[in-house]
């Protein structure tokens, strides 16, 4: 699910297309850096939060060989 949203937000913060209101008045660039920016700072630790039971049972695993 984790994975489903990050590429949902990368698809909008880089692929679609700018909103614009009927005046011509776009969402300015500081702000969508500012979003990626924010967004780069985020994922990595999501996918850390995602990877961790998984890391922590493939080191179980390996200490549990260790003994053996």
């Amino acid at each position: 699910m984790v994975l489903l949203f990050l590429g949902l937000a990368i698809r909008r913060l880089y692929f679609a297309p700018q909103n614009c209101d009927p005046e011509g008045n776009c969402v300015a660039d500081r702000t969508r850096k500012v979003q990626r920016l924010i967004f780069w700072i985020v994922a990595p630790l999501l996918l850390g939060l995602v990877a961790a039971p998984w890391l922590m049972q493939c080191r179980r695993a390996l200490d549990a060989s260790d003994l053996e």
